[in-house]
């Protein structure tokens, strides 16, 4: 029993920061109803800016990487950086995509993934190795389950990540004009919305989540597993809870890393190392034979 409830005290904690990654589609999503597929990129650029960020400052002052102030040093040059990037998106291309098909923009955030990955080769710019985090390590006991403390504090930052993204979409005017934009887009701008600005937002929220759910994500697991393929394995997640739902995207990433803990602890063993991996997918093609819009996806009528 104590391994069961092990294996869900740990899939439950990999969910958290499942949530928060997943959040980043979700606010793209809502504002522009397409889907971000250069996620994986933008994750895997936010701690390797955040890297060097760490590396330059520490050779400029004479410092450890591991320092506080270095390690906020880099995450702020992080965050200025993708968002930057995230800015001049909007403004050069998603500025021309208003009012054109979905597929235009899918397109569009496909491009840039692969811009990204070009000039990462390019510049040389690395990956994470010697990045740290102001995170606990060691091994704690909750009633008996041990838990990683690392992990444990991963897991409460990605919360409170959500959380905050909750309150800005519902205790703000930002907030209020991200949502008339993601209901009706013709009608935000008939109201005075500035429509392109609230879109820049949203991915300026994006950047910022790419960065925090990077970071947390490189810290889990050491960036063993590529950052860029993990846009894509994120996607069952969201389309689980819902495209549009931000309280979908924590419902489903929670599940979805319950399924896979489960699935590493009892399957793997008989069915094969990777079966875990996959089990994600099942999950989202049993949820769209029940419900094509996912948990808490908003269903939009249409005329026939």
């Amino acid at each position: 029993m104590l391994y069961f409830f092990t294996l869900v005290v740990d899939g439950l904690l990999s969910g958290a920061v499942y949530g928060l990654i997943a959040l980043a589609l979700v606010v793209v999503f809502k504002a522009t109803k397409a889907i971000n597929l250069a996620l994986g990129e933008w994750i895997t650029l936010g701690p390797v800016l955040v890297t060097l960020g760490q590396r330059s400052m520490s050779s400029h002052f004479g410092s450890s990487p591991s320092s506080l102030p270095l390690q906020a040093g880099g995450m702020l040059g992080a965050l200025v950086g993708l968002g930057t990037l995230a800015s001049a998106f909007n403004r050069a291309v998603l500025a021309r995509l208003i009012g054109r098909p979905v597929a235009a923009v899918l397109l569009a955030t496909l491009g840039l993934g692969a811009v990204i990955r070009g000039l990462s080769d390019l510049l040389k710019l690395g990956g994470t190795r010697g990045m740290s985090l102001p995170l606990p390590h060691g091994v704690i006991e909750v009633l008996g389950v041990p838990v990683p403390a690392g992990k444990l504090a991963a897991a409460g930052l990605a919360m409170v990540g959500m959380s905050l993204v909750g309150l800005i979409y519902q205790r703000s005017r930002i907030g209020l004009a991200l949502r008339a934009v993601a209901d009706d887009e013709r009608a935000a701008m008939a109201v005075g919305i500035d429509v392109l600005s609230a879109v820049g937002l949203a991915w300026r929220m994006t950047a910022a989540l790419s960065v925090f759910s990077g970071l947390l994500w490189v810290f889990l697991t050491g960036g063993g597993f590529g950052l860029t393929l993990l846009g894509l394995k994120i996607l069952p997640v969201v389309v689980i809870g819902g495209l549009d739902s931000l309280a979908g995207a924590l419902i489903g990433a929670m599940a979805v890393g319950l399924l896979e803990s489960l699935a590493a602890g009892y399957l793997d063993p008989t069915l094969g190392t990777g079966f875990s991996g996959v089990v994600a997918s099942i999950a989202l093609i049993a949820v769209l034979t029940i419900r094509p819009y996912g948990l808490f996806g908003t269903r939009r009528p249409e005329r026939v």
